[in-house]
């Protein structure tokens, strides 16, 4: 039995998703432990919140830990996903995804106690920064989920894979862009049918048609990309140059065209 150390964090989100979103930050909350809980298994990837419904990727799958008490969580359920989940996304109250070094899964979270994976299907190589590398993010807009895979293994490309999860039992692959130079961290993030793939730098596609990503740009000459988020058309990316953490923001409106605004440096990596 290993103690989640980031319980804390799962607590904080759920309050702040139960009431809302928006909770102000008061000297009674912040620094103050909860609750906590010990997690079978080894906590391997990401969580994610819905409602009172705690998320948490694990060696052995997903479990589902009730938060609706913060000073008392439990584990509600558990389901598998392949061996093992490397990150997991909640898509709404009914429906979560989670990815496994091979393979993506559909989990029924309806029924918070009998989660289950209703369906799963391989991602034709290995997922990028599937665990033990840092956990993969993936993107989601709609029923289409967007994942990096990795396929150095196989000495060939890396694919910007697509799947539909309109029928959650049959999810599928309904498109696989090749991609010659780019590799990495295997983070995806969609805003507005624009999907920006984290690697050495930021590439950039559109994806309105999700059977056909066009790719539109990079941006690159950052050092390694580790992280990004976009919000009101600002793509803030996280870098590191040698040992040095900064933030990099850039305008991205016209996505074809992104237009560097400013970097800040904000910690080292030795920290």
């Amino acid at each position: 039995m290993k103690r989640l150390l980031g319980v804390l964090l799962v607590l904080a989100l759920a309050f702040s998703l139960a009431a809302g979103g928006n909770v102000e930050a008061s000297p009674d909350i912040i620094g103050r432990l909860l609750g906590s809980l010990d997690i079978p298994g080894k906590v391997t990837g990401g969580l994610a919140v819905s409602g009172n419904l705690a998320l948490v990727a694990t060696s052995s799958g997903v479990l589902a830990i009730d938060v609706s008490d913060p000073e008392s969580p439990s584990i509600a359920g558990s389901a598998g996903a392949g061996g093992g989940a490397c990150n997991v996304e909640v898509k709404d109250s009914n429906l979560a995804y989670a990815l496994s070094e091979w393979s993506f899964h559909t989990v029924d979270i309806s029924n918070p106690g009998a989660i289950h994976s209703p369906g799963s299907v391989r991602v034709g190589g290995f997922v990028a920064g599937g665990y033990p590398a840092p956990f993969p993010y993936f993107g989601l807009s709609g029923d289409y989920a967007f994942i990096l895979v990795d396929r150095l293994y196989y000495n060939q490309l890396s694919l910007l894979s697509v799947i539909d999860t309109t029928d959650p039992t049959n999810p599928n692959i309904i498109s696989s862009r090749e991609l010659q130079d780019v590799y990495g961290r295997g983070e995806v993030e969609v805003a507005s049918s624009v999907a920006f793939v984290v690697s050495d730098g930021i590439h950039i596609f559109d994806v309105a048609d999700p059977t056909n990503p066009v790719r539109l740009t990079s941006i690159g000459a950052m050092g390694e990309a580790l992280g990004i988020e976009i919000h009101n058309n600002l793509a803030h990316i996280i870098s590191k140059v040698d040992d040095t953490i900064s933030l990099v923001t850039y305008d991205v409106s016209e996505p074809g065209i992104p237009v560097f605004l400013g970097a800040k440096e904000v910690g080292s990596a030795q920290e």
